[in-house]
């Protein structure tokens, strides 16, 4: 029966996903073989085979879960964004359990973002942004004596060609400024330019209109704000409150280097609160303390921030990650998010759980733990922080927070599609599939220039594909570093910005992204496209 399996498997891998692409050369089948070996040969048991039931103490009996078929092979590209169905039986809506590489899927209700349920079918909803490699999912009931398995049912996710993008600017800017941040997601977006030459420093925040954003921007001003082109310290953030209202909240750090982090909300746009006082001693004595750069993460505010021994000699754990509840008070020393080990939590960016934006939220940041793993924070909806260490990276850039830059891209099936950049340019394109036993190899990336990049670090689902955007000032165009699952391939766009921002579309939405770039004090706005979409 292995054989035969082994020998269906290998057939199947060239099977295409119905999208219309090529599915493309696959990698990960020596694992999915494995699994698929053990999942058809072991897991089913002899239950499965006949079909056989055990009688609970309630004297129903309690059916063994099936794929139709017994089990097989589910063959998908890694931009695919569409529902696949399987047929099932022996399921019991409510009680039967879903593990995906042996992990437990635990919703799978309607409109879970993962996988919904019912007595005869089985929809995995996929959401692009996939990781190439195998994937085995098994369903359970459970037994009066033991838990009663289905076959296998193998999902071989393989490569999608990128056929190239293109970014389409308005010929007139929306606005002057010194800096941008995109923040939000779907109608919920915003873009926000500070323009730090009036007095005081001002923000405008303007919200998500179609495929761009609305002509004018909310004003809030940031008394005391200075603006540092290398580490900006604000951000923003749209959310939709009780009854649907929807508010602006704003966070800056006052002076530099930053002794105090102060935010407001639309509702009350007088009140200024002060979210974290000076920075209080953590570990004792200290040379030098200061906060360096704020970010809103639904009711958090998290705070890159020095706590220096020794400010000529960095040390293990110099950069530390503080964080605050949204309207609590600045007394005291701040929560801090902890490694495992003393080490450095810096360079902090975007991270979009594509599956936590599909069911309305999704706060988390990629951050570079130790300088030397790729590590992902979680902010559950209790208000707790987790960390996460998702690969081994090698040490980019020099010692400080603002030379090293990540970003990453969440799939719904575990994958990680991640770059890191240091400030000579050098980049890793991180592509960590779960399921695979190695630490995760960076991709070599061609065609990037050889120069310190500027700004933080774009990056969005476009049509399907995880796509980051880097911006070098005057010393080349911008560049997209897109991964088709297995790979990373480098693009030059035409034009050359101080700051770059992608706005994150919904998985549903469909290109092209709104992009807004920051050049000569002027922001331009337009649309990012794959070349082969319309």
């Amino acid at each position: 029966m292995v054989g035969a399996a082994l020998g269906w498997y290998l057939r199947g891998v060239t099977r295409g996903d119905g999208s219309g692409r090529s599915a493309g050369p696959r990698w990960g089948g020596a694992v999915a073989a494995w699994w698929l070996w053990w999942a058809l040969g072991c897991a089913g048991g002899e239950g499965e085979e006949t079909g056989e039931t055990t009688t609970g103490t309630t004297g129903e009996p309690t059916p063994t879960p099936r794929f139709e078929g017994g089990g097989g092979l589910v063959s998908v590209g890694a931009s695919r964004r569409s529902a696949y169905a399987v047929d099932v039986s022996g399921v019991i809506v409510g009680a039967t359990a879903l593990t995906l590489d042996g992990r437990r899927v635990h919703d799978l209700t309607p409109g879970s973002a993962v996988a919904v349920l019912s007595e005869d079918r089985l929809t995995l909803n996929f959401h692009g942004g996939l990781v190439a490699g195998g994937h085995v999912l098994l369903m359970i009931n459970e037994g009066p004596t033991a838990p009663l398995l289905s076959g296998g049912l193998v999902v071989e996710v393989g490569v999608d060609m990128v056929p190239g993008v293109t970014a389409i600017f308005d010929a007139a800017p929306l606005a002057s400024g010194d800096a941008i941040a995109i923040s939000g997601a779907g109608a919920a977006g915003a873009l926000a330019i500070v323009d730090a030459q009036s007095s005081p420093p001002t923000l405008a925040v303007h919200a998500r209109e179609g495929a761009g954003w609305a002509a004018s921007g909310e004003s809030v001003a940031m008394p005391g704000y200075v603006h540092v082109a290398a580490t900006p310290g604000f951000a923003a953030l749209r959310r939709a409150g009780d009854g649907g209202a929807v508010t602006t909240r704003v966070v800056w750090r006052q002076s530099w280097p930053g002794a105090a982090v102060v935010g407001v909300e639309s509702t009350s746009p007088a009140a200024i609160v002060e979210l974290l006082a000076s920075p209080a001693p953590i570990t004792s004595p200290l040379e030098w303390a200061a906060y360096l750069r704020p970010h809103l993460r639904g009711d958090a505010v998290v705070v890159e921030m020095i706590a220096a021994v020794d400010s000529e000699a960095a040390r293990p754990g110099d950069r530390r990650l503080v964080t605050r509840r949204w309207g609590s008070p600045g007394l005291g020393a701040p929560d801090l998010l902890y490694a495992t080990t003393a080490s450095d939590l810096e360079g902090l960016g975007a991270a979009l759980d594509l599956a936590a934006l599909a069911r309305g939220d999704g706060p988390e940041l990629a951050l570079r733990i130790g300088r030397s793993r790729l590590g992902v924070a979680r902010l559950d909806r209790g208000g707790l922080w987790s960390l996460e260490a998702i690969s081994e990276v090698a040490p980019l850039g020099l010692p400080g927070a603002e030379e090293v830059k990540a970003a990453a891209i969440l799939s719904a099936l575990g994958g990680v599609n991640a770059l890191v950049i240091g400030a000579d340019g050098a980049a890793q394109l991180v592509l960590h599939d779960p399921n695979r036993a190695e630490v995760t190899a960076p991709v070599t990336l061609l065609g990037l220039p050889a120069a310190a990049p500027r700004g933080d670090l774009a990056v969005g689902l476009v049509d399907g594909f995880a796509t980051f955007l880097i911006a070098y000032g005057e010393d080349a165009p911008v560049h997209a570093v897109i991964s088709d699952g297995a790979t990373g391939r480098v693009f030059a766009l035409e034009r050359a910005c101080d700051a770059v921002g992608l706005a994150a579309e919904l998985p549903e939405g469909i290109a092209p992204l709104p992009i807004a770039c920051l050049a000569g004090g002027a922001v331009f706005t337009g649309v990012l496209r794959l070349k082969d979409t319309h």
